[in-house]
């Protein structure tokens, strides 16, 4: 006989050695899974056993892998814990709450994109109390009360995060919005530079960190965040005219050339936008720049021709760069639109 075959023949004496050794119970439910392929009439015979034998560590392990595989990620835990407690292995017990935990950790999360809210807690608080540092199971079940308008609470886990983890951007992102939302501003503001200190190039934050300084009064600060998010999204109309405004706000001559450089902007991107052309005209008026004012005078015009506003800053622009005859023309234009209103 050759050696691999003796070699063979030796494991399957031990083998069968060991499962004569064990009890009635313990047979049966081993055979059940090996041979039977049956995990209920397994999972009967080991309860079975432990009513015997209650300190039996092999018979939770068996019915924590097999509650594992029905997804009843709970019972699973709970006999890998009673397993634990009796002496079963402890790398094999570490390897199966691992298993349990990312099997009830990824349910979650198809529980929540499902919209099955209150499972998805569920399977979340368990990943945690199998392992209280996952963070990742933390986040997800912050986000699940938020869902649950339970935003207290989420924010209650993401301050935690926060105060754990010194360089976690999206903890600190959650707060500045949550306290955003409550027109906490001050709050808003400690939040959204915590996670731009960590993430300087996140154009969202700085934006979001700019409004929150904005709602605070605290326009060099905004401007100074704005124009920072704006190094990272040139084109960003959004951030011009937010920048552009509260340069208009200063109601200075410095402010409203700034303001103007803004809004020029604006239209090198968008030729046509009328936000930018009309707020050009108030820039031009109150700094007494007739030339330009009746060129974005006329602008206005040409995009709303039955709008008789413009035709307010066009005439006198025109009658004080010496322009009388195109003033008449306007006014005559004006009058006439008047007439048909």
């Amino acid at each position: 006989m050759k050696a691999k075959n003796v070699f063979v023949s030796i494991l399957m004496i031990i083998m069968l050695i060991s499962i004569g050794c064990k009890s009635v119970y313990m047979r049966t439910g081993y055979l059940a899974l090996r041979d039977e392929k049956d995990p209920d009439k397994a999972l009967e015979n080991f309860k079975k056993e432990l009513e015997l034998h209650p300190d039996n560590a092999e018979a939770y392990m068996f019915i924590a892998k097999i509650y594992g595989q029905k997804d009843d990620y709970t019972k699973a835990y709970e006999n890998a814990q009673q397993a634990e407690k009796y002496g079963w292995d402890k790398k094999e017990i570490d390897m199966l709450y691992k298993t349990i935990w990312a099997k009830s950790h990824n349910k979650g999360i198809t529980e929540y994109n499902a919209e099955n809210y209150d499972k998805a807690l569920e399977h979340f608080d368990l990943a945690i109390t199998i392992f209280p540092d996952s963070v990742k199971s933390e986040k997800m079940k912050a986000a699940t009360l938020v869902k649950l308008n339970k935003e207290k609470d989420a924010m209650a886990i993401y301050t935690k995060i926060a105060e754990k983890y010194p360089n976690d951007t999206s903890s600190r992102i959650q707060l500045g919005n949550y306290y955003a939302k409550e027109k906490d501003y001050q709050n808003a503001v400690k939040y959204y530079k915590q996670a731009v200190d960590i993430e300087p190039e996140n154009s969202t934050i700085l934006y979001n960190l700019a409004i929150s300084y904005s709602n605070l009064k605290q326009t060099d600060n905004a401007i100074e965040f704005y124009k920072k998010a704006l190094e990272y999204e040139p084109d960003n109309t959004d951030i011009l005219f937010n920048i552009a405004a509260l340069y208009f706000e200063k109601k200075t001559d410095t402010g409203y050339q700034e303001a103007i450089e803004f809004y020029r902007r604006i239209l090198n991107l968008k030729p046509q936008n009328l936000k930018a052309i009309k707020y050009l005209c108030f820039c031009y008026v109150n700094i007494r720049d007739y030339e330009n004012l009746a060129k974005y005078a006329k602008k206005w015009i040409e995009l709303e021709p039955d709008n008789i506003e413009p035709y307010d800053y066009v005439i006198p622009a025109l009658y004080k760069i010496g322009n009388e005859a195109e003033a008449k023309e306007y006014f005559d234009r004006k009058n006439k639109l008047g007439e048909q209103k």
